[in-house]
């Protein structure tokens, strides 16, 4: 009796430690090959002609087409400066200076990786349209309510992510990738 309980521990264990390692590779996506600054984390392999198993694991369970990498790369952030996620009905400020790129876009989406929907019908921005203070940096306030300046709508709830698009960057070149200057994402308060 003692053997079979024994044995059935083992096999406990193993499904809870196979399971436990699946997700942090999949379903969190930061155990191989991902470049982090700051606050933002991208996949550069998830776009290349072989990407690796995790890699097509992460875009079959998320459904996002991924940039390739002649194209640009996209990085995501969840968490704010301080380490807390990024949520709605909070406010935050994107600061910083943005990485070179032929053109960038950003945008939030929810838990479901949609857009979330606003009245004022505003869903991203891009480096065309976005106003940029004398030095180059930016600033984009993102909020529930309306803000002066470059503002981004955010839902009243729910756990958000931030992606913002590099296109034609050399940040898409894996060794420069993970070296380059991102904005921070400063939080403002919650209601």
């Amino acid at each position: 009796m003692r053997f079979a309980l024994e044995i059935l521990l083992a096999v406990i264990v193993a499904v809870v430690a196979g399971l436990g390692s699946t997700y942090l590779a999949v379903g969190e996506g930061w155990l191989f090959r991902t470049y982090r600054a700051g606050e933002w984390t991208a996949w550069p392999e998830g776009g290349s002609t072989a990407p690796d198993p995790y890699a097509r694991a992460l875009i079959a369970r998320t459904a996002q087409v991924p940039l390739g990498a002649g194209e640009g790369i996209a990085f995501f952030a969840t968490r704010d400066s301080n380490g807390q996620p990024i949520r709605g009905g909070c406010e935050y400020l994107l600061s910083g200076e943005t990485p070179p790129a032929r053109l960038w876009t950003l945008g939030v989406v929810d838990a479901k990786g949609d857009p979330p929907a606003h009245r004022s019908g505003r869903t991203f921005f891009t480096s065309r349209e976005v106003l940029r203070r004398p030095d180059g940096h930016i600033e984009v306030a993102l909020s529930p309510q309306a803000r002066p300046g470059n503002w981004l709508p955010l839902p009243d709830s729910g756990a958000l992510t931030l992606i913002l698009r590099l296109y034609d960057s050399p940040a898409a070149i894996p060794a420069t990738a993970g070296q380059i200057e991102m904005p921070r994402v400063l939080p403002r308060g919650c209601r």
